[in-house]
């Protein structure tokens, strides 16, 4: 019989998503293919839900199976999608408070090739980065298309905090053992980087995406896994990064004034670091 998710992470992007990913994989009730961000509901549906399912023929057993891609809430398209094919999904999403999620943001642009002469100033103005934080318009379309108790929303901020009380609530939303501890509890994933060379970093990323594209998205999964491709072509990020107060204050300012809405959405408080960030 032919298997769907039962989960799905929708997003956001350089929100814990790449440690979400590692603990559940890591949870024995639990099946995710080792390709993430398969971007079925986004960029490859005209693949068919047959093409999409084959990637979890092997957790036919599994208590909970799933698939993260955190570009899935950027459309109502997508959310409809996601509503057709797999009506009775539970939805998971992550929310970092926006300056701090632009940084993030930013350092990954730069370690998959954006050019070291584009600041961070200019790249927050990007209307595509604006878009990508706007919490509660990219949340909408689900609260309109699916019960509210099949929606978790979590926040970075609790991941940081407590990671294993942020595994336990996953855990006990898709349905699989909460008191399961992970080898990578405590362990961080994809943190910021650099790629060694400007050059070789952009051509690594886009070499994935042409992968993708020919539908070897669980290859791509595995060399992205691999810890010596990793040393290979990047290295942590420790300085260099000219992040100015003026220009993160002004990415906190455009969402500030939405964070009301955001709550009366989700329907829970916003962390208080985001106010006085803000």
């Amino acid at each position: 019989m032919r298997r769907l998710p039962s989960f799905l992470y929708i997003g956001a992007s350089r929100s814990g998503s790449s440690w979400l990913f590692e603990i559940l994989r890591e949870h024995p009730e639990v099946f995710v293919p080792i390709g993430k961000d398969m971007m079925f509901f986004d960029r490859y549906f005209d693949r068919g839900v047959d093409w999409y399912a084959s990637h979890f023929a092997k957790g036919s057993d599994a208590k909970a199976v799933g698939e993260l891609s955190h570009d899935y809430f950027l459309s109502r398209r997508y959310a409809e999608r996601i509503r057709d094919v797999v009506p009775d999904v539970k939805l998971i999403a992550t929310l970092r408070e926006p300056g701090d999620w632009a940084i993030s943001r930013y350092l990954w642009a730069r370690s998959t090739g954006l050019r070291a002469r584009v600041s961070f100033e200019e790249y927050v103005r990007r209307p595509e980065v604006l878009r990508e934080a706007s919490y509660a318009m990219n949340l909408q379309p689900f609260y309109e298309l699916f019960p509210r108790e099949r929606i978790r929303i979590q926040f970075f901020d609790d991941l940081r905090e407590d990671p294993a009380a942020f595994a336990r609530e996953v855990y006990a939303f898709i349905g699989v053992d909460q008191e399961f501890t992970p080898p990578s509890l405590h362990r961080k994933v994809y943190a910021a980087r650099q790629a060694r060379l400007e050059q070789v970093g952009r051509v690594a990323y886009r070499a994935g995406q042409a992968f993708r594209s020919f539908a070897f998205v669980n290859l791509v999964g595995g060399v992205r896994r691999h810890p010596a491709f990793e040393r290979l072509l990047y290295r942590s990020v420790v300085a260099g990064f000219d992040i100015p107060d003026g220009a993160l204050s002004w990415v906190r300012e455009q969402f500030a004034p939405g964070y009301h809405a955001l709550e009366n959405l989700i329907g829970r408080p916003l962390p208080q670091g985001w106010r006085v960030a803000s």
